[in-house]
């Protein structure tokens, strides 16, 4: 119940869906990217990656962990009293638009990489069945943050979108930081754009709307900046010599005006923005 990991937040509904009610804990403790520790009356928990239980001495035997793992799920192994209890399998249930907006990215030149903390297989089984060709398993949230520096280094710009606990400190380094709304607090707290619901689309609208934005800062730097290159040295009289010509100020003022009238109905074209969006 007090982890703020999707796969916490998925064993905690499942258990609600089977009627089972959660012990009351004391001392827990989180360790990011690898589990949980807390008290249940006399007995102390371990919840966690493989690597976790290993740290703290706990002998793994569990004879349907291959069989899983090449399914592609998830485990979550579970000690009691520092021996093995047991583990969950959890699989990721992908989202009809997440293949949607990864192949809208790679559409517009931007290259989907997914860095999550889920075994290789696991990784290996999301990444195809959404169209992303360059994924790293295994990470912790450090090892995330390493990679966004690497490629920071290598001139790149880079975007991090997360939702969870885990996804914070790389999402610190990223040049933009998108955070769902549905994920923890601590990624909303650090991103430049949250998007609303958990929704994956929301990030190419994110790309989509702020690069028409840009497109418009430019068109409207173009139309203030051409009248005055033309107008200021005919204001100024720079044609006078040769042929008599001033600019008369009732001109001037009637230019000045369609410059900003311009430059206003240019932005307010972004009222008729376009979702990208399918549905």
């Amino acid at each position: 119940n007090r982890s703020e990991h999707p796969l916490g937040a998925a064993v905690v509904r499942y258990a609600a869906e089977k009627e089972i009610s959660p012990y009351e804990i004391s001392d827990f403790t989180s360790f990011t990217g690898k589990g949980i520790k807390c008290r249940a009356g006399k007995k102390t928990l371990l919840v966690g990656n493989r690597r976790f239980l290993e740290e703290n001495k706990i002998k793994i035997k569990f004879p349907e962990e291959e069989k899983l793992y090449n399914e592609g799920k998830t485990l979550v192994f579970v000690a009691v009293n520092s021996s093995f209890a047991g583990a969950i399998a959890l699989s990721d249930r992908l989202k009809p638009e997440s293949r949607e907006a990864v192949d809208w990215l790679k559409s517009k030149g931007i290259k989907p990489v997914l860095l999550t903390g889920d075994n290789g297989r696991s990784a290996a089984s999301v990444s195809e069945e959404v169209g992303i060709e360059e994924y790293y398993a295994s990470m912790l949230p450090k090892d995330k943050a390493s990679r966004l520096r690497k490629w920071k280094k290598e001139g790149l710009t880079v975007a991090m979108a997360g939702d969870g606990m885990n996804d914070a400190v790389a999402m610190a380094e990223a040049d933009v930081s998108i955070a769902l709304g549905a994920g923890a607090d601590c990624t909303k707290d650090l991103a430049h754009i949250v998007i609303a619901g958990d929704d994956i689309r929301g990030v190419c609208e994110a790309v989509n709307l702020s690069r028409q934005v840009m497109k418009t800062i430019r068109q409207n730097l173009i139309w203030a900046f051409g009248y005055n290159v033309i107008g200021l040295p005919i204001a100024a009289g720079i044609l006078y010599p040769e042929t008599g010509i001033l600019l008369n100020p009732m001109i001037a003022a009637a230019a000045m005006s369609f410059s900003s009238l311009s430059v206003v109905t240019n932005a307010l074209r972004l009222r008729c923005y376009r979702s990208v969006k399918k549905n």
